[in-house]
């Protein structure tokens, strides 16, 4: 049963000492609703992020079906631990975010997520990098690490062709985590543009394209992780699989 779409606060008439506490209530009615709309895309992110996480239990331990390419216990195991770690963490809070209509939030913390996968990458192309990622980070300022992500994208040309793919992806979510055109869009309704929106945005249509483009990251960060397994379990990657033609129903 849908609830009742929640009436949005104005900011001029909850300023003062409770005005904390009613935008909290605010954000609880919001994602009510939300839930209540039974997003189509949200049935498929939360089977996407069950595969998630056992694809990111594999890779701390032995489960039956799962055969990984990387050595255990490794660097490369570990980067890879933490990246699954790190971009599972911003999906989860992405979709809060996303539940409560703060839109622009979530590309932001969508931003991290590709940020993390990116290592993963680095560390298949270059498996002798993941020592140096774990001691200095992916700061691509350090000489040491630019040679090392330079040395895995001449590891192969699919690799090189992933990772730019990786870096569009990256500079569009960066457009929306800045005041630019499409940030301001993510921030305000256009029937309502003088209205200050200091709580989540109240909008279906904006809320299903949002939906969209949060299990799409959630699809894409299982690409690029089960890239470091030579074989995963069938009944998984079935399911894999048909997740992503209900995504790409409801994109059509």
């Amino acid at each position: 049963m849908v609830r009742d779409k929640p009436k949005e606060v104005r900011f001029e008439n909850i300023i003062g000492n409770t005005m904390m506490k009613e935008l909290n209530e605010f954000d609880g009615q919001v994602r009510e609703y939300y839930i209540s709309l039974d997003s189509h895309c949200l049935r498929v992110f939360d089977q996407l992020m069950n595969l998630f996480a056992l694809l990111m239990l594999a890779i701390g331990m032995d489960v039956p079906g799962f055969k990984p390419k990387f050595l255990k216990p490794s660097s490369a195991q570990a980067v890879l631990a933490s990246s699954a770690c790190g971009s599972f963490r911003n999906l989860r809070i992405a979709n809060k975010l996303l539940l409560e209509g703060y839109y622009l939030e979530m590309h932001a913390t969508l931003r991290m997520v590709e940020q993390w996968l990116e290592c993963s990458v680095i560390v298949e192309g270059n498996p002798d990098a993941a020592a140096l990622i774990l001691e200095s980070g992916l700061a691509k300022q350090d000489k040491e690490i630019e040679k090392a992500i330079k040395a895995a994208l001449n590891s192969s040309e699919e690799l090189r062709n992933l990772y730019k793919s990786m870096q569009v992806t990256f500079r569009k979510l960066s457009q929306r985590c800045h005041p630019l055109g499409t940030a301001f869009d993510l921030i305000r309704k256009k029937e309502a543009k003088e209205q200050l929106f200091v709580g989540g945005i109240v909008s279906e249509e904006m809320f299903e394209k949002q939906a969209f483009a949060l299990t799409d990251m959630a699809v894409n960060s299982l690409n690029i992780l089960s890239r470091h397994f030579n074989k995963v379990p069938l009944e998984w990657h079935q399911k894999f699989v048909t997740a992503k033609e209900e995504l790409k129903k409801k994109k059509l």
